[in-house]
């Protein structure tokens, strides 16, 4: 960060500030197992679950919805970052006056979602249109860290408030406002590009060197790192809509305990995205795989210490450091293939869409499947779910390979 200039410097804390705000679902989850058993005891735990996860499977559509606009030129990318952000704060605000139906709770959904598909894609896009690669690798990493710095805090509030009233978790919401006046003052009003033709080629030494290709369409690399990014919060989000539970089946603390655990999960993350910046240049895309593994050891070790509270925390720290790989790694190589032409389309793709669906369909997957084959039992489910991460891991190391024979390849000829 020192070798930024100061334009930058002012930037870069300000998507610093707007990324306390992505990990809002942490301040609700703890309270899932006290909405399913005192609010709406009517429902199933899959159907609470989906409605919490709903935001995820919104924020797809609306990143979307976000990009259009800004390729049409209609906002600028600062404008759909704030738009963003007032929308998940302003869901505080709705909570305090309706809380009483379970339309209401699916309404809060509805605005967190549409607001994080307005403004994380279009933060990351920010990052990558102005920063150059170094300074990319060492923002999506530290990026990281204030992600989960601000899920640290919204898990222990949010335990605490859902423990008085269930919807305390969404008042937590309120720490937004001083978060969009930073970004009003900080985020420098974009020029609305409209997209560009694609330039002349490169000299070889040239790309060599790094410095990347303006492409006019999409990578077909984005489908590809969407693919990962979709499986990987498939199964990462088993561990924040089943933790509630799992202490609760062994009776170790209540909501806030649960709280606890998630911002513990977060501090691994935390941990994680501090030295992600070396990790990433030691094992570039070999770390997609660690992610993975990092996940089967972390639930392995929830699921054979689940009597022990402080073996289940041990295991969400484990788990949560994985994701301050798997997001900041997808995210820096994508940078390196898009130009400001696309890539707001291609942020939404790989950091909203891709995950937002694996996140939203977690429940419905994996909470049917494992109650099918052993009951409710969420050590069961853990392990099992710890078992497909190890696997794909597994696939992963060897597409690596094989990507990386190819790209050597194409380098030499």
């Amino acid at each position: 960060m020192a070798t930024m200039t100061k334009r930058n410097k002012i930037l870069f804390i300000s998507i610093m500030l707007a990324s306390l705000m992505q990990m809002v679902q942490f301040a609700l989850t703890p309270g899932i197992a006290k909405i399913n058993a005192e609010v709406f005891p009517e429902y199933p735990l899959s159907v609470i679950q989906t409605a919490m996860t709903l935001p995820s499977l919104l924020s797809m559509v609306f990143s979307l919805v976000s990009a259009f606009l800004i390729g049409k030129r209609w906002i600028s990318k600062k404008m759909s970052v704030i738009i963003g952000l007032g929308l998940i704060t302003g869901t505080s605000l709705v909570a305090v006056l309706l809380h009483e139906e379970f339309w209401h709770l699916c309404l809060f959904s509805v605005l967190i979602g549409t607001g994080m598909g307005f403004y994380i894609s279009t933060s990351a896009s920010i990052m990558f249109d102005n920063f150059n690669e170094d300074e990319r690798r060492m923002s999506v990493g530290y990026q990281t860290s204030f992600i989960n710095l601000g899920g640290i805090i919204m898990s222990v509030l949010g335990g605490i408030l859902a423990n008085l009233v269930w919807y305390g978790g969404y008042l937590v919401l309120l720490l937004g406002v001083p978060i969009i006046i930073a970004c009003f003052i900080g985020i420098p009003n974009d020029r609305k590009e409209a997209p560009t033709a694609a330039p002349a080629p490169q000299a070889p030494d040239s790309a060599a060197k790094g410095q990347k290709r303006e492409k006019a369409g999409m990578p077909l690399d984005v489908l590809y790192y969407g693919a990962i990014a979709f499986t990987f919060l498939l199964i990462y989000t088993v561990c924040g809509t089943n933790i509630s539970n799992h202490l609760k089946e062994a009776n170790l603390g209540n909501t806030a305990t649960a709280g606890v655990a998630t911002a513990i999960q977060m501090a691994g993350g935390v941990t994680m995205g501090l030295f992600f910046s070396k990790l990433s240049a030691r094992l570039k895309d070999y770390a997609l795989a660690l992610a993975y593994f990092i996940v089967f050891a972390g639930y392995t070790v929830i699921n054979l210490g689940q009597q022990y509270l402080a073996v289940n925390f041990i295991g969400v720290f484990i788990v949560g450091t994985a994701i301050s790989v798997i997001i900041p790694q997808t995210l820096f190589s994508i940078s390196n293939r898009v130009n400001p032409a696309n890539s707001a389309a291609a942020t939404a793709i790989v950091n909203t869409i891709s995950p937002g669906l694996g996140s939203f369909i977690s429940p419905m997957v994996f909470t049917p499947l494992t109650t099918a084959l052993a009951g409710e039992s969420t050590r069961f489910r853990f392990e099992f779910v710890g078992i497909v991460a190890l696997v794909i891991g597994i696939v992963l190391v060897f597409t690596t390979r094989c990507r990386t024979r190819r790209e050597r390849r194409k380098a030499e000829a």
